[in-house]
């Protein structure tokens, strides 16, 4: 699936793709309609561009990969911001390119992406091994390997953490104060507890792989890993 604003960019993504091994299911300038592709036929890939006619990309990169769990999302930009790159990861896309990306570049992205590959630069990678780095063993930017939140329930979970209100939440990652209450809501329902101090308690359990109620080892545990890793 392509998501573009401007029609000569989804032309042209529909050109560099026209290979035997790509199917393209949709194509659309609306973030809405991409949306509702991506929930009733999951697409393998969705290719999002940051630019859409209802909204912004990176909004809609992000449900997609809330609700249609199963698409791979790459998102397309026009720059190099950085920021928003490290944004549209932590919310879960595989990948973020450039618009200008090299045409026999992008196919080649695209089934990298399909075998477990991220899609992102050089420049992009060495930002991100950064940001690990930064980050303390077992602290904020861990999460297990497998979890019943979301990537953006665990962002905020993380800002949890470090002691962030809920307006903290929202300015840091540009949401409203709602959204962040419903996101916090949905974590305590998700792990049980009825306090945020009890579900940071869980987090840090989780990122050791033990039970969350027990505080014993997780057998079926798998080790945690970094976010965005």
């Amino acid at each position: 699936m392509i998501a573009a604003a401007d029609p000569l960019v989804r032309r042209a993504l529909e050109t560099v793709l026209a290979a035997p091994e790509f199917e393209l299911i949709a194509e659309t300038a609306s973030g809405s309609e991409a949306l509702a592709t991506a929930r009733e036929h999951a697409p393998h890939v969705a290719l999002i561009d940051a630019i859409l006619e209802d909204g912004d990309g990176l909004d809609i990169a992000e449900r997609i990969v809330r609700e249609a769990p199963e698409t791979r999302v790459i998102v397309l930009s026009a720059s190099d911001d950085e920021n928003k790159a490290l944004r549209a990861l932590r919310a879960g896309a595989r990948g973020y390119l450039r618009k200008d990306i090299e045409l026999d570049a992008l196919p080649r992205a695209v089934n990298g992406v399909l075998a477990g590959e991220a899609a992102v630069s050089r420049r992009l990678s060495m930002r991100v091994i950064e940001e690990l780095r930064k980050a303390p063993a077992l602290g904020p930017g861990m999460r297990p390997t497998v979890s019943e939140l979301t990537p953006r329930e665990w962002q905020v979970l993380d800002l949890l953490t470090t002691g962030a209100s809920t307006a903290d939440i929202a300015v840091d990652l540009v949401l409203s104060p709602e959204t962040v209450l419903t996101h916090v809501k949905n974590i305590l329902k998700k792990l049980g507890v009825h306090s945020r101090r009890d579900a940071i308690r869980q987090a840090e359990r989780l990122r050791l792989g033990l039970d969350p109620l027990t505080g014993e080892p997780n057998g079926g545990a798998a080790p945690p890993e970094r976010d965005g890793a």
